[in-house]
């Protein structure tokens, strides 16, 4: 399907929970809002709270693949900053 949202391509390169856990520091660092009410919230603190033991974890795993993903940009964004 043709689209005009710019979607990048993410390839993971180990299994969920390993991603998981290389987010936590950023998740406990405070950098990570999420909204006070919302009609989804109640699901996805549960499903990220119950993890990995919750019947479902796609909200998990695309929040963790879109940290990692800000992470490593902000890296080569400074790196690129720096020369």
């Amino acid at each position: 399907t043709n689209s005009d949202l710019p979607v990048i391509e993410i390839v993971p390169h180990s299994g969920k929970l390993a991603r998981f856990y290389q987010i936590v520091p950023i998740i406990e660092s405070g950098k990570v809002f999420l909204p006070h009410q919302a009609v989804w919230l109640n699901d996805f603190e549960y499903e990220i709270f119950m993890f990995p033991e919750a019947r479902h974890d796609d909200q998990v795993d695309s929040t963790v693949q879109y940290l990692q993903w800000v992470r490593d940009s902000s890296s080569r964004v400074a790196a690129l900053r720096a020369l």
